[in-house]
């Protein structure tokens, strides 16, 4: 107890002294004086001093001191998953999140005041606060956890809270577990030992139906009046029996449809679906741009409809001719049938000249009308896209024209197929530095074998089978065997090898600067040639490094184009040109326009004569985009390409609850996994609801208390009676 009115010690003693000197000399005085009373006056003077004393004390305010503890609600962060997949309705026509909700309401009581306090956030490809469950935002592209333990990271830190803040109890996260990484070890525990984290797996214990167009694949430009193929590739989950339909649609219209059973799906070891390939084959019949489309029939009860179809581009145009020059300074059998071969192909203008006819009227009478030299100019040789160099001695080769053949190559992007020397030793002797740069294989001087021969059959290898450089069908006939040429050539460490006889490099290439070189290590190539089947094998090959090696046109030499998908957003594709003028120099100061299907957008400076430009593709996996560049009222070059990009893996592709990637979350992290069937209203008291924040202190007067008017009271009574007792009332 303490006074709040104390004048203290001093003052105090004083007054007590006081008031006790005049009790005592006033009750001497008094009629108690008298012997019959005189043993009376000390209980009596006692008492009387005793109510001074109270009353001094009522007057100095006693004060009672209350301490008492302060507590708060603590903190739980809920975290609610808002991508696409949480749209998926598992049972009773409820979205999954819309369940999260609805169980989350239940078994945690948010509005009770008794429990803790949640903080409710949303995360898709970003967490982000919403404050009620009504403002949750629907529906994210993609779901990013490592958003959602940044987040709870933050949290965790001892000033996020503050000291008025309320103290963290725990978290909660309800996902599909549909994340971006499925990498556990990337994610670090974002609480504390003593922070208890709950992973709530929201979606279908076991995996529902669903079908999916995986892929499809498209050649992305056509010629008119051609046939194109088409690779489908369609997977499904927990099938039924009945048959999957696929359909392809051209431009809107149903084209064709195919049928395929439950057993035709291949399920492979390490994916739980299983998949097929569909294969159809498209007329190109009008020019334009058209789209086709893939779709499968939806099954009873599927769980996600949205990848059941994709779509693809294909640019049909017309056939663009590629200008070939064949150049060779011996006339044998080879060059014959390789120039028969090349004029078959009516996309190709073709361009012989021989260095070997040295009478001025053999000449005259000589396809091509003169002997030719190999030119030296460079404009000159930049008018080709192709150059088939037949069998020559390179040291035969001025400094100027192997300069403008290394030019060609590397500065203009031309393409060169080399075929082998006149000898074993012309590829191989005298070579310069360019020259030596240019081939793709490594041909040692000292240990160049030619015989015996080897024969075989033609085998292309994956990277040709995947680029479409040949056509498979015509490797069919066993019976069409060639040798390669040198036995020992070693393929360059950034060389392709394209096709191998006996697990020899028989056809090998690699980029030189802006274009590509290839060597075809072939002897006596004029066996391969079939008069009544167009060309035959020799045909194919031969025609098809060229069209390989031709990818930049005459008209494109001044403009290089790329494109890939955008890594913010895969729908987007990212284009990037590079313009030089005739000498190859960069020019930053151009306009360059992009055109893509009926988009035409400006590129904008990059620096360096970079120019880049962003579009949306849509559901498109294939696109062909030019670029045309000029500079003040001067044409600088146009470029086409075409392109199929790799299959976008959305949010949508899989849709199925991942509780074995969110049960070694949780392990890892050292959290807590349940399924949201399994929560009750128990769940929540793994969280401590409040926790003691402090004390209060509080001064309470202590007089108008019982006990004070009650001994007031007591005293003065005691003193009545004994004071009448004696007669003196």
């Amino acid at each position: 107890m303490t006074f709040t009115n104390y004048p203290g010690h001093l003052v105090a003693i004083s007054l007590a002294a006081a008031f006790a000197a005049l009790t005592f000399f006033a009750f001497r005085a008094s009629e108690l004086r008298a012997p019959a009373r005189r043993r009376y006056r000390w209980p009596l003077m006692l008492l009387q001093y005793a109510v001074i004393l109270l009353l001094l004390a009522i007057a100095w305010d006693p004060a009672i001191l209350h301490t008492s503890p302060v507590f708060q609600r603590n903190a739980v962060v809920t975290l609610f998953d808002t991508s696409e997949s949480m749209s998926i309705a598992d049972d009773r026509d409820l979205a999954r999140m819309e369940k999260a909700v609805e169980r989350f309401t239940a078994c945690f009581h948010p509005a009770d005041s008794a429990g803790p306090q949640y903080k409710l956030y949303g995360f898709d490809r970003q967490a982000y606060h919403c404050g009620s469950v009504e403002l949750l935002r629907r529906w994210g592209p993609q779901t990013s956890l490592h958003a959602a333990f940044s987040l709870l990271t933050r949290f965790s830190q001892p000033e996020a809270g503050g000291a008025s803040g309320p103290s963290l109890a725990g978290a909660v996260i309800f996902t599909d577990g549909r994340a971006t990484d499925s990498n556990i070890r990337s994610y670090l525990s974002p609480l504390g030992k003593d922070v208890p984290l709950l992973l709530v797996g929201v979606g279908s214990k076991t995996p529902r139906t669903d079908v999916a167009i995986e892929s499809i694949v498209a050649p992305a430009r056509a010629w008119i009046d051609s046939a194109y193929p088409i690779a489908v590739t369609v997977t499904g989950t927990n099938l039924p029996n009945e048959p999957l339909t696929i359909e392809l649609l051209h431009d809107g219209g149903v084209v064709e449809s195919r049928r395929i059973t439950r057993n035709q799906l291949k399920r492979s070891a390490d994916r739980p679906t299983a998949e097929a390939a569909v294969e159809f084959t498209v007329p190109a019949k009008n020019l334009g741009t058209h789209v086709l489309t893939a779709r499968v029939a939806g099954q009873k009860n599927e769980v996600n409809t949205a990848n059941n179809s994709r779509s693809a581009s294909v640019e049909v145009t017309q056939e663009q001719m590629l200008r070939v020059l064949l150049y060779s300074q011996q006339a044998n059998f080879d060059i014959g049938k390789i120039r028969q071969a090349l004029a078959w192909d009516k996309r190709i203008e073709l361009d012989v000249r021989l260095d070997v006819i040295r009478d001025p009227v053999l000449a005259q009478r000589a396809a091509g009308g003169r002997h030719a030299e190999f030119p030296s100019d460079k404009d000159e040789l930049h008018r080709f896209d192709v150059i088939v160099l037949g069998p020559c001695d390179p040291g035969r080769l001025t400094s100027a024209q192997q300069e403008a053949l290394y030019s060609f190559v590397a500065d203009r992007g031309g393409g060169l197929l080399l075929l082998p020397g006149t000898n074993v030793a012309s590829l191989t002797a005298k070579r310069g530095e360019g020259a030596d740069a240019l081939l793709p294989v490594i041909l040692d001087d000292r240990d160049q074998r030619l015989w015996p021969p080897a024969p075989g059959a033609i085998q292309p290898s994956f990277e040709a089978q995947v680029g479409r450089i040949f056509d498979l069908k015509a490797f069919a006939d066993p019976a069409q065997s060639i040798s390669p040429y040198y036995n020992v050539a070693r393929v360059k460490p950034a060389a392709t090898t394209l096709a191998t006889v006996s697990e020899t490099p028989i056809v090998a290439a690699h980029r030189v600067g802006r274009g590509r070189v290839c060597l075809l290590n072939a002897s006596k190539l004029f066996t391969l040639y079939r008069e009544d089947k167009q060309g035959g094998l020799l045909s194919d090959v031969v025609c098809g490094l060229a069209a390989y090696l031709g990818g930049t046109p005459s008209g494109g030499t001044g403009v290089d184009l790329f494109v890939e998908r955008s890594s913010a957003d895969p729908g987007r594709a990212v284009f990037s040109a590079h313009v030089t003028d005739k000498s190859f120099e960069p020019i930053s100061e151009a306009n360059v326009l992009l055109s893509v299907g009926s988009q035409v957008v400006p590129m904008q400076p990059a620096g360096d004569g970079r120019y880049t430009a962003e579009i949306d593709l849509g559901s498109s996996d294939s696109v062909v985009a030019t670029a045309q560049a000029e500079r003040n009222g001067t044409f600088l070059g146009e470029r086409t390409v075409a392109a199929n990009l790799p299959p976008v893996h959305n949010e949508m592709s899989e849709t199925d609850l991942d509780e074995a990637f969110l049960k070694a979350l949780a392990r890892h992290a050292g959290a807590r996994y349940l399924h949201i069937d399994d929560l009750d209203g128990r769940t929540a008291e793994a969280f401590t609801a409040r926790q003691q924040a402090g004390t209060t202190e509080k001064i309470a007067s202590a007089w108008p208390r019982w006990p004070l008017l009650l001994t007031l009271c007591l005293i003065l009574s005691i003193k009545w009676f004994l004071r009448r007792s004696i007669g003196l009332v």
